[in-house]
């Protein structure tokens, strides 16, 4: 029988928190198991970890915490440890879905189920090839100052045409030793980008561990690029003996493929990189899309979306 792990990366909303895993054990026709990574940062109480665990039988709260940072390693290094805390479990015949605090089911768990069963053992990850036009381009360039004018400049699209030629200009002015892809290619490894939020069969999880725990010096290349979140696993997944079942997208692609709906294109507001909190206005148009789960939701700006939610899934909170 196939074992689903969620993986969840949680920083605060210990109410929300409990929430999620409520919904993902309740009424879950899977054998599953559920495995938490909490923030360093997030003062919580030995007390409130308990309750976390006590939701269900089948949660744990991962003793090792990371103190997590955007657009850095530490994100990688928690989600990491999820994995092979997860992995070293349940190491055969499992999807492994990585998850954020702020994650929520739009489909009913019995569905979840069998959309994997059918997919087993592809990768379900948004996966897009480095391209010197692409976004994907940006997350292996070292430089902060590339990453600060293009996160300003990128939210006009008007200024597209302007966009690439400021790429290319200061591809040429950035030092090689800051192009962290170049390195990667010396390594015989290809770059690749996509969402951060994905679901892995066992044998991915199993040779990505693999990949971190020997190829040092891939791993110590790997830290010094930007967002490492939407991008090593992607690039990682590819190296596995299970890409060939991948979809990978075309390089001008910007849309994100995989089971997670961020909601990052609301009508009437800028693209800012990161997603708008789903309200109960944005949930009807959603509902009935292909994703298996959304984010980003927050219990202190919108608490009612999440039984209205449960209520046109199971009929009921």
């Amino acid at each position: 029988m196939l074992k689903i792990n969620y993986l969840i990366l949680a920083h605060k909303n210990l109410s929300q928190l409990k929430r999620l895993i409520w919904r993902l054990s309740t009424d879950n026709p899977a054998d599953f198991s559920i495995y938490v990574h909490l923030d360093k940062k997030w003062e919580i109480t030995p007390e409130e970890i308990k309750s976390i665990e006590a939701v269900d039988s089948r949660v744990t709260v991962i003793p090792t915490r990371i103190s997590c940072k955007l657009d850095d390693w530490s994100l990688i290094e928690a989600e990491l440890n999820l994995a092979e805390f997860a992995y070293k479990k349940e190491p055969q015949d499992a999807y492994y879905v990585m998850m954020s605090g702020q994650d929520y089911p739009i489909k009913s768990n019995a569905m979840f189920t069998d959309y994997c069963k059918n997919q087993y053992p592809k990768p379900l990850i948004d996966v897009t090839p480095w391209s010197p036009d692409n976004w994907v381009h940006l997350k292996f360039m070292n430089s902060p100052l590339y990453h600060t004018l293009y996160q300003i400049t990128v939210q006009n699209k008007t200024l597209d045409f302007a966009l690439r030629a400021f790429r290319r200009g200061i591809d040429n002015l950035i030092p090689k030793k800051y192009k962290m892809k170049r390195r990667l290619e010396k390594m015989g490894v290809a770059s690749f980008g996509g969402s951060q939020w994905w679901v892995l069969p066992d044998s991915a999880i199993k040779e990505i561990l693999e990949q971190y725990h020997s190829n040092n010096a891939l791993i110590e290349t790997y830290k010094k690029t930007l967002t490492p979140e939407e991008t090593f696993f992607q690039t990682m997944v590819m190296r596995t003996s299970v890409a060939k079942y991948l979809d990978v997208n075309p390089p001008e692609q910007v849309t994100q493929d995989c089971p997670t709906f961020a909601y990052f294109n609301p009508n009437g507001k800028k693209f800012t990189g990161h997603p708008y909190i789903i309200n109960s206005d944005v949930w009807p148009s959603i509902k009935n899309s292909d994703f298996y789960f959304a984010r980003k939701f927050d219990m202190g700006i919108c608490p009612g979306v999440f039984d209205e939610i449960d209520k046109d899934i199971y009929g009921s909170k």
